[in-house]
């Protein structure tokens, strides 16, 4: 199963849960045996207690199954240079959303894992649900996310952008327009927020509208080697996605 955050066509608050195979009963039966645990995982690293839980084991089987299924996803053309590395993964993003936290946290020891070789790129993009600076959203279900996003671009001029991110994970249930201003200021050491802002919001729905133009619905939308998919995996089928577009010539 995937786990997203996805406008209703009211604008209504939705986290939906959505199951990324139904074709497969063997895949159906990771899900149904595995998340659990993955996600109990998830959630004590999230709250810095971690217990020692091991990610679920995938069979043989398994792993080809997932792999099947995942070249079915839909492959699009991105239009980011991967500088020389054989995955690129993008991101679209929204700091309002539960779902972007998760995969936040479950993720960041995947990229560690392959940041020293190069081999593989991640590349974050914006995709606020809010109509404020994303075109393809009616409403604004998460109210304080254009300006969390704005924050970030600022906070990338002067290399504070991945404390400021990990700030707004942390404090995500509190965010709101006011608390998003104070941190870019406490925490990312943003002065003008107010004078960069409209240069800001303009980058924002720039990359919204890529999301958009990919097929991007709904937070978070992965991008693996042109594969999309919309959601937060579990992370050891997230992991397997990168070791098979790794593995080929």
């Amino acid at each position: 199963m995937t786990l997203f955050c996805r406008p209703s066509p009211r604008g209504a608050r939705t986290v939906a849960w959505a199951q990324l195979i139904v074709s497969s009963s063997t895949l159906v039966a990771i899900v149904a045996v595995g998340w659990p645990a993955i996600e109990a995982d998830a959630v004590a690293r999230a709250a810095g207690r971690g217990d020692g839980a091991q990610p679920a084991q995938l069979t043989e089987q398994q792993k080809a199954d997932f792999v099947r299924q995942y070249e079915a996803l839909p492959k699009v053309n991105v239009p980011i240079d991967a500088d020389g590395a054989k995955v690129l993964v993008v991101k679209f993003n929204d700091y309002q959303c539960p779902p972007c936290r998760q995969s936040f946290y479950d993720y960041k020891p995947i990229f560690a894992k392959y940041a020293k070789s190069g081999r593989v790129k991640f590349v974050l993009k914006h995709f606020p649900l809010e109509s404020e600076c994303n075109a393809a959203i009616g409403g604004s279900m998460h109210p304080a996310s254009c300006e969390a996003a704005a924050a970030v671009v600022m906070a990338q001029s002067n290399g504070t952008s991945d404390k400021l991110e990990e700030w707004f994970f942390a404090n995500q249930p509190s965010l709101t327009p006011d608390s998003v201003k104070q941190a870019a200021a406490s925490v990312a050491g943003i002065s003008n927020y107010d004078a960069q802002y409209a240069r800001a919001l303009t980058l924002v729905r720039t990359d919204a509208g890529l999301g958009a133009l990919l097929g991007a619905k709904s937070t978070p939308t992965f991008v693996v080697n042109g594969h999309v998919i919309a959601g937060a995996m579990p992370a050891v089928l997230f992991e397997l996605a990168i070791e098979h577009e790794l593995a080929k010539k």
